[in-house]
């Protein structure tokens, strides 16, 4: 009786071949859904995570965005566990972590341009409303940039006492002051046009001026206060300058 004949087992030492290859030449010798492969490894034992690579970057679009997606959203896709899913978030979060630290204190924002692209980073695909500050000396320097709040996924609260608090410490001569819209669009309601009036009058009331506040949606969507001629037609006739 002839002997049964044995097909070669095609992915057997894929993993360790792609983790030497990685070791060997970097992040740079990879595809993007390479990436999501890889980082699978370690959520995803004993399994072919080559497919599920594919599925994770043709449902989200880029690396960036399977590690920002909601953690509900990614429970959604075929073969990602919760647990799963809360690494990927896990990742994704360090990331932006060692973003933030890495941004260096000392740039010069003069420039609408130079406030969102020196901000943009920390509300890419953010999944809650959050509120943060620059703070600037008076050659428009940066001198700190603080996390005011946190909140819900529509909702989060510009706390002016504490805006106050740190622009103070900072010896601060100005700030830009930014909040995202992770449900909506980039427009500012009347809450945050307020909200920015009580906040402006305010920081003038001890020399410190609020030189914009910006909105970020999804899809790198942001609304200047300075730039939009709704808000500024909005504050026509108040005692609000930006």
């Amino acid at each position: 009786m002839a002997e049964k004949e044995t097909k070669p087992n095609l992915h057997k030492g894929h993993r360790e071949r792609m983790k030497n290859r990685y070791i060997s030449k970097g992040f740079r010798d990879f595809e993007p859904h390479e990436l999501i492969e890889i980082l699978l490894y370690y959520g995803v034992p004993q399994r072919d995570t080559n497919p599920l690579a594919h599925e994770l970057f043709n449902t989200f679009g880029s690396v960036n965005a399977v590690l920002s997606a909601d953690r509900e959203i990614l429970c959604a896709v075929k073969g990602v566990s919760p647990n799963l899913a809360t690494f990927l978030n896990l990742v994704g979060d360090i990331h932006r972590f060692c973003s933030e630290e890495a941004m260096p204190t000392g740039m010069t924002l003069r420039y609408t341009t130079d406030f969102v692209s020196f901000l943009q980073p920390r509300f890419d695909r953010l999944p809650v409303e959050q509120v943060w500050i620059v703070c600037m000396d008076v050659l428009a320097r940066v001198v700190g940039v603080h996390q005011i709040s946190s909140g819900s996924p529509i909702s989060s609260e510009i706390n002016v006492r504490r805006i106050m608090q740190l622009a103070l410490a900072d010896n601060a001569s100005s700030l830009i002051i930014a909040h995202n819209h992770p449900s909506g669009i980039a427009l500012p309601s009347e809450p945050d046009i307020l909200a920015t009036i009580e906040l402006a009058k305010a920081l003038k009331g001890v020399g410190i001026r609020l030189r914009d506040h910006l909105i970020f949606a999804r899809d790198n969507e942001c609304v200047s206060f300075n730039d939009s001629e709704a808000v500024q037609q909005t504050l026509e006739g108040l005692p609000f300058e930006l």
